[in-house]
């Protein structure tokens, strides 16, 4: 199994906390990409709805496990616990614990490869039932994806090799759970019980919804758009990742802008991205030679600047103006 981006390669996104704390009551429409770090923007934003959109077919099947292990999980505890397939005692359970003792419990406990086929035989049937359109191969990619959770716990990387081109190496599964590990302020969703409570709500109304889209589409963010206009729903916060770094470089970023034009905006939508630090071209916000620096950006500047000419190379992008 090809395990890239099963989990975050970003793990600085706490550092723009107090942007979306501040955001207005009224939220609106989340739009994001990838894996679970999405759940830790939605329970900060706590929108109507969230769309995760991803060009990978995986990512929506991702999204679909997780979906069901929020389903079969009472607490922050009981979900890390089946998501890594270890025992999970509930006399012995507390929402007191903080993420870093969680951690902590998974690190000191074996994996049972046991307790995974039994937490397989309540996950797929519960997938299957809940999901339409899939086939048996997806069943065996989602199958595969949590054996990979299973084998490589908090160690699993976002894709091999473990190290970039310039040398630096991708956070692992621990990196990323422990900078977001502040109950008392912004941080990881599973810092704390509210949180997570929030994002098992949103799933268990199926207000997470994953597609196989591209921002640059001609298809996806129109159907997005149009949900919002039907039921007079605003776009809140889109969380685009690096993603922009591929657009650009493929000649799509026009058309990605152009999309995000065209959907219902306000004046308070928040544009999230992660802008990819290249050895020659690092953002002026980046943190301890980190990989990527999570900034964020009024979604009507970022359309002003583009009409205006200022994005002429990807560093623009990001640097050019962002909130501080």
């Amino acid at each position: 199994m090809n395990f890239e981006y099963l989990v975050s390669n970003e793990i600085d996104y706490a550092r723009i906390g107090h942007f979306i704390n501040n955001m207005p009551s009224n939220r609106g429409v989340y739009i994001g990409v990838g894996p679970d770090q999405n759940f830790s923007y939605i329970a900060g934003v706590q929108p109507v709805i969230s769309f995760i959109v991803d060009y990978r077919r995986e990512n929506l099947l991702l999204h679909h496990l997780f979906r069901v292990l929020f389903l079969l999980s009472g607490s922050r505890e009981e979900y890390l616990t089946m998501l890594f397939s270890r025992p999970f005692n509930g006399e012995d359970s507390s929402d007191d614990r903080t993420l870093g003792q969680l951690i902590e419990y998974i690190e000191r406990t074996a994996a049972d490869p046991k307790r995974m086929e039994r937490n397989l035989s309540l996950i797929l049937p519960r997938v299957i039932d809940t999901t339409k359109g899939l086939s048996s191969d997806d069943i065996l990619i989602i199958r595969e994806m949590y054996r990979d959770f299973s084998q490589y716990d908090l160690n699993l990387r976002c894709r091999l090799p473990t190290v970039t081109s310039g040398g630096l190496p991708y956070p692992t599964f621990k990196d990323f759970l422990l900078s977001g590990d502040d109950p008392a302020v912004f941080g990881n969703f599973l810092a704390n019980g509210s949180s997570f409570e929030f994002i098992k709500q949103q799933q268990s109304q199926n207000l997470i919804v994953p597609i196989t889209g591209d921002f640059s589409g001609r298809k996806t963010l129109s159907a997005i758009k149009s949900f919002c206009q039907e039921r007079e729903l605003g776009v809140a916060c889109i969380y685009i990742s690096s993603v922009e770094y591929r657009l650009f470089n493929e000649g799509l970023f026009h058309r990605y802008v152009s999309n995000i034009s065209d959907l219902p905006l306000n004046e308070n939508s928040l544009l999230i991205r992660a802008h990819y630090n290249k050895p020659e071209a690092c953002h002026p916000e980046q943190i301890d030679g980190e990989l990527f620096t999570t900034i964020v950006q009024k979604t009507d500047s970022f359309i002003e600047h583009h009409r205006s000419n200022a994005y002429k190379t990807y560093f623009d992008v990001g640097s050019v103006d962002y909130l501080r």
